[in-house]
């Protein structure tokens, strides 16, 4: 047999050499009269070989997955793939991990949850736990959420094993980036869950890197002061919502908490503040840059962010900027608003411009350059779709939205990259796909 499977890898290596780009990978006739254990060990194997033996190893890793998906779930829960003939055991890579579950991804719900819980749901190993509440992740979605929690709760009645708490933060990671309802399911439920797993639920919102989790995390971050830190750093991850208004509740609840008297949670405030763009909180924060260093360092990045200079630590320097800002749109801006309408070409994009370098009452100032997106001159409709972006208000995604539907592609290009720019996504072309992004 080890002649065999020498002779298969080198057959193997051959094979991908010559195969034309873009044809689906087979395996080796070898391999493919192994049962199939052998053959889905065979596969998970080969792309430890340098360089890997197939192309392509997931369609091929799923095929044989419907036979023996008990096998696929016996990787996840050792940690290890099967040795094949005498080769040893081998502790499971992340490209194999990753491979395994883009398997079982590709196998589909209805196939694999419930071959999952007959293979692991009566077994009181906590490895076992984890691996079906990670599956229940893979291939589950917003519904499956309420039987992952009474799963995840089960195992809180003794220890917490540190493979269940992995498994469940990666569980809602997967459940957040493949399937919306989550979000809101969490902010209903999240009360449901047992206190000592919020942190891996928390954690998993923030891997997903997604803003409509920001008012889950806002919840819980008002009623549970012992899990501020946790909740504050996933506030970086998620990013500012598409929503003016959710936006602002986080804000308040961030500012009561940089008035803290324990300055570890301030300081992780600031930086929450500072990603969230919350013009509300520079007094306080220039305030804060003649405080210790550690909340003067945040502080400072916080108003670099908000501000986009890269003014430095000096009070004054920042005190003044704010006051002119503040100068400028009580005296300045209705006239430039004004001249958005103007006949005079060099008038509208003057206006247009100014606006554009413009960080306070950046909501405001957005909502006045929208008619400029229909104006008939499409240079002028591209460079407000610029401006917009640089203002930095979500309030317009809508807007900006619709203007990929403008049929010149200076426009759609100015559009998108405003799109992109403010929700640090890339949904395409499409402007149903954007739409819905703001729906939600």
């Amino acid at each position: 047999m080890r002649f065999l499977v020498l002779t298969v890898l080198t057959t193997g290596i051959c094979a991908s050499s010559i195969r034309a780009e873009g044809e689906p990978s087979v395996l080796p006739p070898a391999v493919a009269e192994m049962s199939p254990e052998d053959r889905a060990t065979w596969i998970v194997r080969s792309i430890r070989v340098d360089p890997p033996l197939l192309e392509d190893p997931v369609p091929l890793l799923v095929e044989v997955g419907y036979t023996v998906p008990a096998h696929l779930f016996e990787m996840l829960r050792a940690r290890g793939v099967p040795a094949l003939d005498e080769g040893a055991e081998q502790i499971i890579s992340i490209y194999q991990r990753d491979l395994v579950r883009e398997a079982l991804r590709g196998m589909g719900h209805d196939v694999v949850l419930p071959a999952a819980e007959r293979s692991l749901a009566g077994d009181d190993d906590p490895r076992a736990t984890a691996t079906l509440i990670e599956v229940t992740g893979l291939v589950g979605s917003s519904e499956d959420l309420d039987g992952l929690r009474k799963r995840a709760s089960s195992s809180t009645r003794k220890e917490l094993h540190p493979r269940i708490e992995e498994a469940i933060e990666d569980a809602i990671a997967d459940l957040a980036g493949s399937d919306v309802e989550t979000h809101e399911s969490l902010l209903h439920g999240w009360r449901s869950w047992p206190v000592e797993l919020l942190p891996a639920v928390l954690r998993g919102v923030g891997r997903a890197r997604d803003p409509r989790g920001l008012p889950f995390l806002t919840e819980v971050l008002s009623w549970h002061d012992d899990l501020a830190i946790t909740c504050m750093s996933q506030f970086r991850l998620v990013g500012a919502s598409a929503s003016v208004e959710v936006n602002e509740r986080a804000a308040e609840v961030l500012r009561e908490l940089v008035e803290s008297d324990e300055p570890h949670l301030c300081r992780a405030a600031l930086l929450a503040l500072g990603e969230l763009e919350d013009t509300g909180s520079i007094p306080v924060m220039i305030e804060l840059l003649a405080s210790d260093s550690g909340m003067a360092e945040n502080a400072l990045w916080a108003l670099r962010r908000i501000s986009r200079l890269t003014l430095n630590e000096s009070p004054d320097l920042w005190r003044e900027w704010f006051r002119q800002e503040q100068e400028w749109y009580a005296n300045e801006a209705p006239r430039v608003i004004t001249n958005l309408s103007s006949s005079q070409p060099h008038e509208v994009l003057a206006s247009i411009r100014e606006i554009g370098k413009r960080r306070l009452h950046r909501h405001e100032l957005a909502r006045e350059l929208l008619p400029v997106l229909a104006n008939e001159e499409a240079r002028f409709r591209a460079l407000a779709c610029a401006a917009l972006a640089n203002l930095g208000s979500t309030s317009v995604l809508s807007e900006l939205a619709r203007a990929l539907e403008d049929a010149e592609e200076e426009v759609f290009n100015a559009a998108r990259n405003a799109l992109v720019s403010l929700t640090g996504r890339d949904l395409g072309e499409s402007p149903d796909d954007w739409m819905a992004l703001v729906a939600d």
